[in-house]
């Protein structure tokens, strides 16, 4: 917690999908597996066990495990599912205002919300309860990656639009919320 800081300053070095695991699994994957689904539980509280949030980490910095692009996180079945395999930096300017440190890091982690898994239960308080969740999901992320001595970066300004398209969402359904460098 201590040593936990924001920065803007990034290696340029690729992730190990040793690494890659572990952040994906601890921050919001399944971590009782061989459980039963329903008595499933995940590091990050969720009302009503609602789990509306999804993680898509896109790799910037490829390498020989895990290629440059976007990927999809399988919860239950902790894999990734590959959405597009390309060098993603010039979009990755254009979606967050030509932020150029952002094309140092080796992964960025954009996380989605699902509102309806929450608003069957909750109705329209259940879009609150996502956001919330969003915002637990990503420090554990921070927390983890600091632990990794990673350098990590929360980030909020992006261009809606942009994410929406390249992950092809329904707005009414799923929603960009946040990323994490």
């Amino acid at each position: 917690l201590n040593k936990r800081r924001s920065t803007r300053t990034f290696s340029g070095v690729s992730i190990s999908i040793k690494d890659l695991s572990y952040l994906l699994l601890y921050s919001g994957g399944i971590v009782n597996p061989g459980m039963v689904l329903d008595e499933s539980r995940r590091s990050y509280p969720s009302a009503g066990a609602r789990y509306p949030l999804e993680v898509y980490p896109l790799v910037i910095i490829g390498n020989e495990e895990i290629k440059a692009g976007l990927y999809h996180y399988n919860v239950k079945e902790h894999t990734l599912e590959v959405i597009l395999e390309e060098d993603l930096k010039q979009w990755l300017l254009e979606s967050t205002g030509n932020f150029k440190p952002i094309t140092k890091a080796s992964v960025l982690f954009i996380i989605t919300g699902v509102l309806d898994r929450a608003r069957v239960k909750y109705g329209d308080r259940g879009y609150r309860y996502v956001l919330i969740e969003a915002g637990h999901m990503a420090q554990n992320l921070l927390l983890l990656s600091t632990g990794l001595r990673m350098a990590n970066l929360a980030v909020g300004g992006y261009v809606d639009s942009k994410i929406t398209k390249l992950l092809d969402l329904e707005l009414t359904k799923e929603v960009p919320l946040y990323m994490i460098v």
